[in-house]
């Protein structure tokens, strides 16, 4: 076993991934991450026991296309695996932008090929550098702490076992084993949030070249603290606070209450909802209920309304609407 996939083996285990003696579909565009993906996970099948399928969805979105699926599906010949492959045309009228479009549009094939074919996972090549340009996108946002928490290796039916490895490294593995493939001229252009992150990194890296090591690092230790102030809030449930799934609503009892903690609790319940928010709202929100009714039984903001319990019980807030 080459150094490579000793490491990529290591990873898997210490993460413990749950994928040993499952049907793993590898999503493979042909460029260098899933063309890494697909060769490295062939070299650790056997170990992990892993039944192998590879897809290739065509966007149309470059004249190249055709091509890439044509190369995709012969390596996947070559490599004695099943090939699947959808054809996709994205909508003139999609609200989002393109990128995103793509994206949903593919994951939405991907799942399809999965569930016809009876495969519990499907593998991206996700690489660390999608991870640290995923995170200052995040900030950049104002996602706050939680854009400090590392991106799951596994969120079912997504596994990307790249998740620790840098690109340089994975282009490194693909020259020295002689192993073709696909570059998109696209990547490199100016046309997206992420392109653009790119190429600001470049200069970072250069400076310092162990950036996105450090911090998955730091994101390990964020992840540590996020779970411990987790479990504080919920150990003060249900005598200071509780939520109810079916109404959509918390109730805080009567308490003095900060802003952490009533953010903390949002963050938990919002969660549980479906209803993920951006740290600047949790911020003002949570404000906005630490302030109270002040001689008001309701009030609403952001979609939100506070309404006041008789009898000194306290505080429920819910969404409007529900």
């Amino acid at each position: 076993m080459k150094r490579l996939e000793s490491l990529l083996l290591g990873q898997i285990k210490d993460r413990g991934d749950q994928i040993k003696g499952t049907k793993v579909l590898v999503a493979c565009s042909g460029g260098g991450d899933s063309m890494a993906l697909l060769h490295l996970l062939v070299a650790l099948r056997a170990s992990l026991h892993l039944e192998l399928k590879v897809a290739h969805v065509d966007h149309h979105l470059r004249p190249e296309s055709a091509e890439d699926r044509k190369f995709v599906e012969e390596e996947a010949f070559r490599l004695d695996l099943s090939f699947y492959f959808e054809e996709l045309s994205l909508a003139n009228d999609y609200k989002g932008g393109l990128e995103m479009q793509a994206r949903e549009a593919r994951w939405s094939c991907l799942n399809e090929i999965a569930k016809n074919q009876g495969v519990r996972w499907i593998a991206t090549g996700h690489t660390l550098d999608d991870h640290t340009e995923t995170v200052l996108m995040r900030l950049a946002r104002g996602s706050g702490m939680r854009a400090l928490t590392p991106l799951p290796a596994c969120q079912s039916p997504r596994w990307s076992p790249l998740i620790q490895m840098t690109r340089p490294t994975l282009r490194s593995y693909l020259s020295e084993n002689r192993i073709p493939w696909r570059d998109d001229p696209t990547n490199v252009l100016p046309i997206t949030p992420r392109n653009r992150w790119r190429t600001i990194l470049e200069s970072i890296r250069d400076e310092c070249p162990t950036f996105d090591e450090h911090l998955w690092d730091t994101h390990r230790q964020s992840e540590s603290t996020l779970a411990l102030a987790e479990q504080f809030v919920l150990a003060l449930r249900p005598k200071a606070w509780d939520m109810d799934l079916s109404t959509k609503s918390i109730l805080f009892k009567v308490r003095e209450w900060n802003e952490t903690e009533v953010a903390m609790i949002m963050n938990l319940a919002f969660k549980e909802w479906g209803d993920l928010r951006e740290s600047r709202h949790l911020q003002n929100l949570s404000r906005w209920v630490c302030q109270g009714l002040h001689h008001q039984s309701e009030a609403s903001n952001g979609g939100y309304i506070l309404h006041l319990l008789p009898e000194s019980q306290g505080m429920r807030l819910y969404k409007a609407g529900v």
